[in-house]
């Protein structure tokens, strides 16, 4: 059977935890990452005892500079909307990080259905 290639990635708005009520939500728009992004990633991966990988806070880090490609409402102190720059990204909060990188990584993966085909 033939090698198909994965299917391209269209970006998505995602809106984190909390944000969903509010009346203008931050939101992130995310990309799946493609094959040679994810083998970058998982270069920065462990296994643990109990058999579970565990992505470093480096390869959670490329995850979002990879595959974070704007943003809306996300603002400064004095409530500037910041544009979405590899500067600012630093500027997001780690509890928020950590929630980007994991819908990334989610929406990276290649479902069964998808393998099979």
């Amino acid at each position: 059977m033939a090698i198909k290639a994965l299917p391209k990635f269209i970006p998505e708005w995602f809106t984190p935890e909390g944000q969903e009520e509010e009346s203008t939500p931050t939101r992130f728009k995310l990309q799946g990452l493609t094959g040679p992004q994810l083998l970058e990633v998982q270069a920065e991966s462990s296994q643990s005892g109990g058999g579970m990988i565990m992505i470093t806070g480096r390869g959670l880090n490329m995850a979002v500079n990879f595959g974070l490609k704007d943003w809306e409402n996300f603002t400064d102190a004095d409530g500037v909307e910041l544009p979405c720059t590899r500067g600012n990204i630093r500027r997001i909060p780690m509890e928020i990080l950590s929630e980007l990188s994991s819908k990334i990584l989610d929406i990276s993966s290649v479902s069964e259905d998808e393998r099979k085909n």
